[in-house]
């Protein structure tokens, strides 16, 4: 995991750049510092990027499915306090 102004990349950079990866960052921060808006209560976003090769048109996602899962793992966290 590397963190980057607040945002975390899970995964390694080499990884990054040949499979796709995940980011988890606080939404409601980059609202306020790029829009200026105020959200109450969290916000916290999680963006996974899919990288394949070749390229296919989004609606055959369902006929590709990612193919990285030895390179990452998902779990379900219900408290994060500790990821920050």
């Amino acid at each position: 995991m590397n963190n980057y102004k607040g945002t975390r990349y899970i995964g390694n950079k080499r990884q990054r750049n040949k499979h796709g990866y995940c980011k988890v960052y606080d939404k409601k921060n980059q609202l306020k510092e790029v829009k200026k808006e105020e959200v109450a209560g969290e916000l916290t976003r999680v963006e996974i990027t899919y990288r394949t090769y070749p390229r296919f048109p989004i609606d055959e996602l369902i006929h590709h499915p990612p193919k990285f899962n030895r390179l990452y793992t998902c779990n379900v966290v219900p408290d994060i306090s500790n990821l920050w």
